[in-house]
């Protein structure tokens, strides 16, 4: 048997491998503190998608089971209530926000939402003094005076001023718009 011969050949020297080490480092730190800010942006996300699901999903209702479906805000929570012929009330849905969504003002922001339907009180909903609201067997959004209205409903994570999104209503069809604030504006979603 014939030796073989390895001159010539080399592996990595400790040095190579630990330049490549290194670099994995960096780049595992980037995507690490890259990542919290993803996590919070799609906590925000998710509340406004829940939100505008929960508005589509009881205006749906309305015009499907021909019936007005009223919307009642908690802190956190909305309740979708339909009316019945008789004048009783059945409980359809309650939505409870995730990832510490709350309806509020956005006390960091002084610029309305670009469909300019005014600002919220510190509670986050600007649906008019009369409230409840209702979805209406056309889809349409009322008061408890029975007029057609337009609104907005902001959430937010509390202390995060980059997690303030909204939902903007048109009144006479009920048509929403998604919008996140990006630090100096209201971009659509």
């Amino acid at each position: 048997m014939r030796a073989r011969n390895f001159t010539g050949e080399r592996g990595f020297t400790l040095i190579e491998m630990m330049l490549v080490v290194a670099i994995g480092l960096i780049i595992a730190g980037m995507a690490i503190g890259g990542a919290q800010g993803m996590v919070k942006t799609s906590r925000a996300d998710g509340g406004l998608i829940q939100l505008a699901t929960a508005l589509r999903n009881a205006r749906e209702l309305s015009v499907a089971a021909r019936r007005n479906v009223q919307v009642t805000f908690g802190t956190n929570t909305l309740m979708a209530t339909r009316i019945e012929s008789g004048g009783s009330t059945t409980l359809v849905r309650t939505t409870t926000l995730e990832g510490r969504n709350k309806f509020q003002a956005p006390t960091t922001i002084s610029v309305d939402t670009p469909d300019k339907f005014g600002k919220a009180d510190s509670s986050g909903i600007n649906l008019g003094t009369k409230t409840p609201v209702m979805f209406t067997t056309d889809g349409s959004l009322i008061n408890t005076d029975g007029d057609i209205i337009n609104g907005s409903i902001f959430i937010a994570i509390p202390g995060d001023p980059l997690s303030v999104r909204a939902v903007t209503i048109f009144g006479p069809t009920g048509a929403m718009r998604l919008w996140k604030w990006d630090s100096q504006k209201w971009v659509e979603q």
